[in-house]
């Protein structure tokens, strides 16, 4: 299980939210089609549109095309999206992201079962049956994955891809930064976004999948990282 660093006093992204994105090559290891948890840490701008903060896919086929996704709803809500054939699994929270606050997102799929977790706390549930879609697309942070649409305002920290679901107990863990012996083998993107320079969002999992920051005005390198304000996080 993975864990955060406690007072990483490092650097995240700012994304403008029509614009900017970091685009990560298609690999076949982001194509997890059973078990898989998808961890962000975002502080968003709403503003009333869809946004993705991570999604591995395309808008060209509709949901065909299109795979997971954490991000937030036109009406300003938190979400997770997990995609089979035409078939949204859409997780939709209560919860409305109130503007410099940093919320610790969570898709997490273990068999049939999916939850999105917000700090923490189960936000939404589903079930999942069948395999998920599978595509050559981008997985992007900032905009609805290979598409020119939903793109994300506001910053991005400390984003994390795994193979396999969490408990609840490991969802809280995560979210409070407790050392919980990740298994290397489970990593498959780990993207701390502390490198404060460039156009390179390296990934520190191990696989060398490293993004690229794009779009005609990139995202800018910023220091409110999620835990240089001293966990001033939503309760």
């Amino acid at each position: 299980m993975p864990r955060f660093t406690t007072r990483d006093f490092g650097y995240c992204l700012k994304f403008n939210g029509s614009t900017a994105y970091v685009s990560i090559p298609d690999n076949s290891s982001f194509d997890m089609t059973g078990d898989l948890t998808i961890s962000a840490w975002i502080m968003p701008t709403p503003n009333g549109n869809f946004m993705e903060a991570v999604f591995k896919g395309n808008n060209n086929a509709g949901n065909s095309n299109r795979q997971y996704g954490v991000g937030l709803t036109n009406g300003n809500l938190i979400r997770g999206a997990l995609y089979i054939g035409t078939t949204e699994f859409a997780l939709v929270s209560t919860i409305t992201p109130i503007p410099g606050k940093w919320y610790n997102v969570i898709l997490t799929r273990t068999g049939t079962a999916a939850t999105l977790y917000v700090n923490g706390t189960s936000a939404a549930t589903a079930v999942v049956n069948g395999n998920l879609n599978t595509t050559t697309d981008i997985l992007a942070l900032g905009r609805l994955g290979g598409s020119n649409a939903e793109y994300y305002q506001g910053y991005l920290d400390e984003i994390m891809i795994l193979r396999v679901g969490l408990t609840a107990t490991q969802a809280s863990q995560m979210y409070y930064g407790q050392n919980t012996n990740p298994s290397p083998a489970s990593l498959v993107g780990y993207y701390k976004l502390d490198d404060g320079s460039g156009t390179s969002a390296t990934d520190s999992s191990g696989n060398s999948f490293t993004g690229t920051l794009s779009g005609t005005t990139i995202p800018v390198w910023d220091n409110h990282a999620v835990f240089s304000k001293a966990r001033t996080l939503t309760s």
